[in-house]
């Protein structure tokens, strides 16, 4: 049989516990031996209920208000948590050095850039025209000092 390695996507989660609320988890009262009682689900992308327990993470579809719950253990082979030491804060895919950048992360920077095109189409086209631009002004400083 063939082989096959999951390629490396950045995904969001949150880890569930009963005394957090989180998006996309609901509740259902349910009659038991015990009595009544309520039991926590998300919807997932076939509009199944997918019931949740402590330690689960909840994990957003791309499909909007879909959900999945994955065990702790599972969780914890499959996924790692993305380091947030590219500067403190979001980095600017338009301003990588992309000769310095692994394989996993301009997987990652490239996903970005995706997402946050498709989530404000307007500012991801004016951002990039003016880092285009502020790149031709560079180039012409540069031409400038430039003698024949």
């Amino acid at each position: 049989m063939s082989k096959y390695r999951k390629k490396p996507v950045v995904i969001e989660a949150e880890q569930w516990f009963p005394d957090r609320t989180l998006k996309g988890v609901h509740w259902e009262r349910q009659s038991g031996e015990d009595g009544e009682f309520l039991v926590p689900y998300v919807t997932t992308v076939h509009d199944q209920r997918a019931y949740l327990a402590a330690g689960d993470w909840v994990i957003p579809e791309p499909t909007v208000g879909k959900f999945y719950p994955c065990k702790p253990d599972i969780f914890a082979a499959t996924y790692e948590a993305v380091e947030a030491s590219r500067g403190g804060g979001e980095v600017d895919p338009l301003r990588v050095d992309w000769n310095k950048v692994d394989l996993a992360e301009a997987y990652d920077l490239i996903e970005g850039v995706r997402r946050s095109a498709a989530q404000d189409p307007d500012s991801f086209i004016d951002s990039s025209l003016r880092v285009a631009l502020e790149g031709v002004e560079a180039a012409d400083c540069e031409w400038d000092g430039i003698t024949s």
